[in-house]
């Protein structure tokens, strides 16, 4: 298990293309566990997104 940041060190949020990149390479060394940390709720909205995204989900199942 792995605790990925979405935020960049100067406190940008990732894009999903960096997120995707990032996620590909953790499979690749066998990591199957991702936690997000918690942030405002943009980064929040942010990261929901993206791990739609990442399993196929619906954007039409989104919450917003």
């Amino acid at each position: 298990m792995v605790m990925m940041p979405h935020t960049a060190s100067n406190g940008s949020l990732f894009s999903h293309e960096e997120l995707f990149s990032r996620m590909e390479a953790l499979s690749i060394n066998g990591v199957q566990e991702v936690i997000f940390p918690g942030g405002d709720q943009g980064a929040i909205d942010h990261t929901i997104g993206f791990i739609k995204k990442y399993n196929n989900i619906p954007e039409s199942t989104m919450v917003k």
